[in-house]
């Protein structure tokens, strides 16, 4: 079964931390449309980004005061409403990466927190996708099993120190 895929929204100010999120995700077999991977020299901007909200069963919301004051993450987030309403399910993953205004419509939700332990706030994002990180290497997932290679380094390179 295919892993559903998440839209990453955020503010270009915050790429460093999406950019590590997107490999992370990928790393873990989560299938993700991040606008760096997405959208080419030529592309129309906002095509790319309406095909990726509609073909994306979710969209993770980066939630800074630089996403919060962005007028791309605004719009992006008002499609992904209309989604989760017009749909009848979840659809919208919060992401706190910095303390901030949480947008109203968001305020109700339980986010991934980033803010002090990038750990909890990845593992508890994979929680959705129903994928875990662990040191043993192997671990089951919807239909297909995790390299060995890629979580053992995906664990080693994020959260031993």
């Amino acid at each position: 079964m295919p892993t559903k895929q998440i839209f990453i929204c955020h503010s270009s100010k915050d790429k460093e931390f999406v950019g590590k999120l997107a490999n992370n995700l990928t790393d873990a077999g989560i299938n993700v449309w991040y606008d760096k991977w997405e959208i080419k020299v030529g592309d129309s901007i906002i095509d790319k980004i309406n095909s990726g909200i509609l073909e994306s069963h979710y969209m993770g919301v980066v939630l800074s005061p630089n996403s919060i004051d962005s007028l791309w993450v605004k719009k992006e987030m008002n499609a992904g409403f209309i989604k989760e309403i017009s749909e009848r399910r979840v659809t919208i993953l919060p992401i706190l990466l910095k303390s901030c205004i949480i947008p109203p419509l968001l305020s109700d939700k339980r986010y991934a927190d980033f803010t002090g332990d990038y750990a909890k706030g990845l593992s508890d994002l994979l929680d959705v996708f129903d994928v875990s990180l662990t040191t043993s290497g192997r671990k089951p997932v919807k239909g297909h099993l995790l390299v060995d290679n890629t979580i053992d380094n995906l664990y080693r390179d994020n959260f031993i120190k």
